[in-house]
């Protein structure tokens, strides 16, 4: 048996204590220096190694082994099976892992021993139940013959794959009550969690016990009424629950208490790694997986439901639950080479309950206190304000994470989150399609473009009551994300929602555009200061590639928010110059284009767009319909089948058919303004 063993104590004087994660890893490859890979199967064996304090020079390995070190790469090898692809079973109430595993009374209690030795075209059976164990698919199918591992049956907490503390998770461990008066619990541990979860409702991580017993993060940032910390002093993790009686008892051991590992490493938790508890499950190697995950719940991992380091893997209905992010590749990169390529993920549900009540509930109860002064968005507390960031990551994750190329997201149920797809997930995706997927109740936004995303897709979708529902705001420079194509979308804000943003005086956008002064920090861009006007790279102008960032075809009822908000400069010695943004054929119900009614649209390009402006007095309701656009102001007059059913199809009265621009190549011209719905598959 081969394992990888962490060393945190008794570290030989020769090799310092922080020389990487591992001090000494026998049968992998190295990646960098605290992340390795391709380890030697199960039954290796090792005899007569060494331990060096320096590493050898390519001379002193040639004369060590007794030849050249540095040879050309051998051709891949295919694998050949060496037998004929069978149907494995896994009961872990029934089954035994001394079992052969290939009928359901001879059903192998793990899913780890299921996936041992797979050859193309094996299928996985899971029976229901609760799975406590991190699972590694380390062989390949093929095109034609892929390698299956799928749930007998797919809905959610059916087959659940779970990295929770099982002691705890079981009730085997009971909580102790140490203060009546605050329902403050405490059960020994001896770690800070990624997660903690009461009957699958997550709970605020705050950085410290007195933050905890006040629900108050650092310099009076309010938090939600619920938490957890640890504290390293007494090797305790002490939870509060919402006492509110919402989600049930206050007191923990009367829930299914999942404790997570710890995150995984980096400012904000994305540097996953395949050798910890970072993922549920991890696919392992190199190269094409032609692999199928079907209908598992992956809970409460460091990180990510499912990692996968191989190239065409489907993940199909799966539910994710505690997850920080859902599926994620290697890493992020800009060379394909080096990330995973052509995922699918397909009827997948992504939720991280209660982050969106929290939100909601937060700012009725506090909007008109002082806390809501001094603290502009008083809501963010999931954003990682004013916490120990070392201990506490944000949630501006979502469902995807090391987006590499031609990953497609579709048929799939994103709610109930800070984020649907962040920047951590898609900073350097290629080719990334996002359609037909249910985008609702989100507390930022339901999809990031940035900040390198190129050739982006997002289609026939359902958006609902997301702050701002799409961000084009790159942090790190050129290459500017792009280009970008946001068609055929339902994005809908309802009256609840909407009166929700009266009560903190906010107008949210449903566009967030623009590129502010902290690209200009990379050294690629000249590491200027904000306050610094000229650059290497100018501040003047800010141009989406190629086709550029094109809305087109999109039906978008937003009543009370404005069509755009513009994180950069847009007057003075510093405005910014925003091009190749280019609105087309769209309905569009808004108050009116930005904040600043006077701006004029920079060198944006509107046309043929059917521009309810709920602001009758705005100057900027011809700029935003275009020449070959209308302008209207009242909801009423579109000619909406049933809006008030979310039937957003058009009567045949409707004004919105006759009008639109035909652009060459990119759609055509004999279609009414926004959203053809009658294509969106949504879950409402």
């Amino acid at each position: 048996l081969v394992e990888t063993i962490e060393v945190t104590k008794n570290i030989p004087a020769k090799i310092k204590a922080d020389a990487g994660q591992y001090v000494v890893t026998l049968g992998a490859r190295r990646n960098h220096a605290r992340n390795n890979s391709h380890y030697l199967s199960d039954g290796s064996s090792f005899a007569g190694f060494g331990v060096w304090d320096k590493t050898l020079d390519e001379k002193q390995q040639a004369e060590l082994v007794g030849k050249p070190i540095t040879q050309a790469k051998p051709a891949a090898q295919v694998p050949q099976p060496t037998r004929k692809p069978v149907t494995f079973h896994v009961n872990t109430k029934t089954g035994s892992d001394t079992a052969d595993g290939l009928t359901t009374q001879t059903a192998f209690a793990t899913i780890s021993r299921a996936v041992r030795d797979l050859v193309p075209g094996d299928t996985v059976l899971i029976a229901p139940g609760v799975y406590h164990e991190q699972v590694r698919i380390r062989d390949a199918g093929s095109s034609t013959a892929p390698i299956t591992i799928k749930a007998t049956d797919s809905k959610k907490n059916t087959v659940i794959l779970t990295l929770a503390d099982p002691a705890i998770r079981q009730g085997l461990k009971k909580w102790d009550l140490v203060d009546k008066a605050l329902n403050l619990y405490s059960i020994e541990l001896d770690y800070f969690p990624a997660r903690v979860l009461y009957s699958q409702m997550g709970l605020m991580p705050y950085p410290d016990l007195q933050t905890l017993k006040t629900f108050t993060l650092y310099d009076e940032y309010p938090g939600p009424l619920n938490g957890f910390t640890f504290d390293a002093n007494t090797k305790r993790l002490y939870v509060r629950l919402d006492a509110s009686g919402q989600y049930g008892s206050v007191n923990p051991n009367d829930h299914v208490m999942a404790v997570s590992p710890v995150n995984a490493h980096g400012y904000n938790g994305q540097n996953l790694n395949p050798a910890r508890l970072d993922a549920n499950l991890v696919i392992e190697g190199d190269g094409d997986g032609f692999i199928e995950i079907q209908g598992l719940t992956l809970e409460t991992p460091g990180a990510v439901g499912i990692m996968t380091l191989r190239d065409n893997v489907l993940i199909k209905n799966c539910t994710f639950i505690g997850c920080r992010f859902g599926v994620a590749g290697s890493r992020p990169s800009p060379d394909p080479t080096q990330t995973s390529n052509h995922i699918t993920i397909d009827g997948c549900d992504y939720s991280n309950k209660p982050v969106f009540t929290d939100m909601v509930q937060m700012i009725q109860r506090l909007h008109d206190q002082p806390v809501a002064q001094k603290h502009k968005f008083f809501w963010w507390h999931r954003k990682g304000h004013n916490t120990d960031n070392n201990l506490v990551k944000n949630d501006e994750t979502g469902i995807l994470g090391n987006v590499g190329s031609n990953w497609t997201l579709v048929n799939s149920n994103i709610h109930n989150a800070f984020e649907g797809i962040a920047t951590w997930g898609v900073s350097w995706a290629k080719n990334l399609t996002i359609k037909h997927n249910r985008f609702a109740y989100l507390v930022d936004n339901a999809i990031e473009t940035e900040n390198h995303a190129a050739n982006v897709t997002i289609a026939h979708n359902w958006i609902e009551d997301v702050f701002e529902p799409i961000s084009w705001q790159p942090l790190g420079g050129t290459p500017w994300p792009g280009p970008v194509f946001i068609h055929d979308n339902v994005i809908v804000q309802t009256p609840e929602f909407g009166n929700l943003w009266k009560l903190v005086d906010h107008m949210p956008g449903v566009f967030k555009i623009g590129a502010n002064g902290k690209n200009w920090f990379k050294p690629h861009m000249g590491s200027t200061t904000v306050d610094t006007l000229h650059s290497k790279i100018s501040k003047r102008f800010v141009a989406v590639p190629d086709e550029g960032f094109v809305v087109y075809h999109n039906t978008i009822v937003s009543p009370n928010s404005n069509l755009l908000t513009l994180p950069n400069p847009n007057e003075g010695e510093f405005k910014r110059e925003l091009v190749n943004f280019r609105f087309f054929n769209n309905i569009i119900v808004t108050q009116q284009l930005y904040k600043d009614d006077s701006w004029q649209g920079s060198v944006m390009e509107f046309d043929g767009n059917l521009n309810v402006c709920l602001n009758s007095q705005s100057q900027s309701a011809n700029l935003t319909a275009g020449n070959a656009g209308k302008v209207l102001h009242q909801i009423s007059e579109i000619g909406f089948t049933n809006p008030q059913a979310h039937d957003f199809s058009l009567q045949k009265q409707s004004p919105a058919y006759g009008i639109g621009v035909r652009i060459p190549g990119l759609f055509t011209a004999n279609r009414p303004a926004g959203a053809d719905v009658s294509t969106i598959k949504m879950t409402h």
